[in-house]
């Protein structure tokens, strides 16, 4: 994934406030004119109006992302060119390309929330599906995976992949009898030696599910798995359909609460 807000080692936390430049006349009286008034708030430097514009919860001290991603628009000079902005009741999805330097580095998508008259900025992230999420009121505007809940299925499920990874290891070269290890407990679209070839690469090692997270409207969530040293994390993202558990996607490093979103 493409993404410009890098920080340190680790992209930017990236549920930021939004800047553009449209030409609504930059109120909080509709969607459109908070995109205006955060453009003309980065362009002047004024944290002031830039703050009025976001949530309290997105925005409230000097360490909340709104207020840091203002401080690097304002130095870099960061600009966002309105594509579409999709309304339904007290919600909003904003979508708007990144322009730096005269050229597009990024797309952007803004979540708004209307309370008593008044349009604010409530979340930003790259999911299109989490923008659509966010309109049918299924999810938040700050979709943060590691703050859902345990599931005990999920839980099942990843202690089922630890146990059956040495076999799965042994047999990786020999796809049927691959799948018919894997049968009855996680589908895999694609190839699944290739698909679970990070699980396979540690399978010798003691393993143990640090944790899961369940997203119950989705039916979907995310397994971690850790060597006992710690170092090696694997992250299996999951979905439940038609009862039966399929995989989104095996990857290393870090959460990545968009990943569970995406379509595969």
């Amino acid at each position: 994934m493409r993404n410009i807000f890098k920080f340190g080692a680790l992209a930017l936390v990236i549920l930021l406030p939004l800047v553009s430049g449209c030409s609504d006349g930059g109120t909080t009286t509709s969607a459109k004119g908070v995109l205006s008034l955060l453009n003309t708030a980065i362009e002047k430097n004024d944290e002031a109006m830039a703050k009025d514009a976001c949530t309290t919860g997105y925005w409230n001290g000097k360490r909340d992302p709104g207020n840091r991603f203002f401080s690097q628009a304002v130095r870099n000079k960061f600009k966002l060119e309105e594509k579409e902005v999709k309304v339904q009741n007290d919600r909003a999805v904003a979508i708007a390309d990144v322009i730096r330097d005269g050229k597009k580095v990024d797309q952007l998508f803004f979540y708004l929330v209307k309370s008593q008259g008044k349009w604010s900025v409530d979340g930003m992230d790259e999911s299109r599906n989490h923008g659509k999420y966010y309109l049918e009121g299924i999810l938040p505007a700050r979709f943060i995976l590691d703050y859902y809940p345990a599931n005990s299925e999920l839980q099942a499920l990843g202690e089922k992949m630890i146990q059956l990874a040495p076999k799965l290891q042994a047999a990786k070269d020999d796809e049927a009898k691959f799948k018919s290890l894997l049968e009855g407990v996680l589908k895999i679209k694609y190839s699944p030696a290739s698909g679970l070839r990070l699980l396979l690469e540690v399978a010798d090692q003691e393993l143990n599910l640090a944790s899961n997270h369940w997203v119950a409207p989705l039916q979907r969530g995310v397994i971690e798995i850790r060597d006992k040293s710690g170092k090696e994390k694997i992250f299996i993202y999951v979905l439940k359909e038609g009862g039966e558990w399929k995989m989104l996607a095996c990857y290393t490093g870090w959460l990545a609460s968009d990943t569970v979103l995406r379509d595969y």
